[in-house]
């Protein structure tokens, strides 16, 4: 059993911080249970974050109900004691929002979360994924 810890930061955002076993800096991941897959970037962040492309596309349908047509990648990174776990990455084509620097360019989905338990309290201003193993 594991407990991995995050944060609610200043705009009220659920924030995990995701480690990556090549020993490359780790990135903030907003945690977004609307989102089913294991990790959404845009396509201009990709290879600061060091994802791999693979082939292939897929249409999504994102949370205003519009479909999206995106490309498909993949990490390694660590969660909870597996030190290399590959997961999925769906890329979005078009340009990243206006941010500042400390927002997260990663959104962490459900297919990560998933079987575990995650706590996110707002009065505390902390996140909690607890494994289930």
């Amino acid at each position: 059993m594991g407990t991995l810890f995050g944060s609610v930061d200043e705009k009220r955002r659920p924030i995990l911080r995701i480690e990556q076993p090549d020993g490359r800096d780790g990135f903030a991941a907003l945690v977004d249970t609307g989102f089913n897959g294991h990790f959404m970037v845009h396509e201009a962040d990709l290879d600061q974050l060091g994802f791999k492309r693979r082939k292939g596309s897929l249409e999504v349908q994102i949370a205003s109900g519009q479909l999206l047509d995106v490309q498909l990648a993949e990490a390694n990174v660590i969660w909870f004691d597996k030190k290399s776990l590959r997961v999925s990455v769906l890329v979005v084509p078009e340009p990243p929002p206006r941010r500042t620097p400390d927002d997260p360019i990663v959104l962490l989905g459900n297919r990560l979360i998933d079987p575990h338990k995650l706590t996110i309290d707002f009065t505390l201003n902390t996140v909690e994924i607890n494994s289930t193993d």
